[in-house]
């Protein structure tokens, strides 16, 4: 039985020796000193052509660690938690499961073991969609049987040992559902606006059947200018006539009060969140009453 290899490289070619300890220990003093010859008299060794890319010595994986050299498939779930998709716990469990990926197994027979053992709501609920997943690493024999192939192996091997990077699933979930946080709503206070003849002013503004917000504000501020004779307005005094005529504040209130300002030149600023009438601003507002009036 094999249970020792050592690889021999002569030049370009790389030679595996597979057999006892004791017949692959005779049979190396044999090629060191002979060459190639004589090897034929160890009958439980071999020669063999192998890959150049040395293989390191792998963990195995089981259900529970019964061998002390063993990985169990509970000590990985600690060790990688909740980190690996749904397509990757499949190919451990039918690794452990195909005595570490060397066995064909059946599919039905491993679907209930796996369904059984994995006990996830996701496993049960899209079963179908993790194998389609797994496919392109996977070997089939006809349609009742499959195994894992060389790249199945290898992607087990590397998630265990930590060669292959885990990417956690709640930091993909984060990228993929991150949305550019949304600016902080700006908060008014509300104010007295200590007008007279509140539902007077209430019916007046209705008269003018404003359409967008940027009216209102435009024909609120006129109003309240020849009706108090305030001549500056802050933002909080804004924010108030449009709650006083029952219209919602726009979040952005402050972003539109500035572009009067620096695109429209419809207002001034006299300081930060206050602001007055210039002429042209005025103008427009009158402009509005009077080709609104209801």
């Amino acid at each position: 039985m094999t249970d020792f290899e050592l690889k021999i490289k002569i030049g370009e070619a790389l030679l595996e020796l597979k057999g006892s300890k004791e017949d692959v220990d005779a049979m190396y003093d044999k090629l060191n000193g002979t060459f190639l010859s004589n090897v034929s008299d160890f009958n439980n060794a071999y020669i063999e052509k192998a890959p150049i890319v040395m293989p390191t010595q792998q963990p195995l994986i089981s259900e529970c660690n019964e061998k002390g050299t063993d990985i169990s498939i509970t000590q990985l779930k600690l060790k990688l938690g909740n980190n690996l998709s749904e397509r990757d716990w499949f190919l451990i469990y039918l690794y452990a499961y195909s005595e570490n990926g060397q066995k064909f197994v059946n599919k039905e027979e491993f679907k209930k073991h796996y369904l059984e053992n994995r006990k996830s709501k996701s496993s049960t609920a899209n079963y179908s969609n993790t194998l389609k997943s797994a496919i392109n690493f996977l070997n089939f024999d006809g349609d009742e049987q499959f195994v894992l192939n060389s790249e199945g192996v290898q992607r087990v091997l590397g998630l265990t040992d930590g060669s292959i990077p885990v990417k956690s699933s709640k930091n993909i979930d984060s990228v993929k559902n991150s949305k550019k946080p949304k600016s902080p709503s700006a908060k008014f206070a509300k104010v007295d606006l200590e007008l007279s003849d509140e539902r007077g002013f209430i019916d007046e503004f209705k008269s003018y059947s404003t359409k967008t917000v940027t009216d209102s504000i435009y024909v609120l501020l006129k109003m309240y200018q020849d009706r108090t004779g305030k001549k500056e307005f802050s933002i909080d005094v804004i924010n108030s006539l449009l709650n006083f005529v029952s219209k919602d504040t726009p979040a952005s209130l402050i972003s539109m009060m500035n572009n009067f300002v620096n695109n429209d030149k419809t207002f001034d600023r006299v300081e930060t969140n206050v602001y007055k009438f210039k002429y042209k601003g005025s103008d427009k507002a009158s402009a509005l009453m009077k080709s609104n009036e209801g």
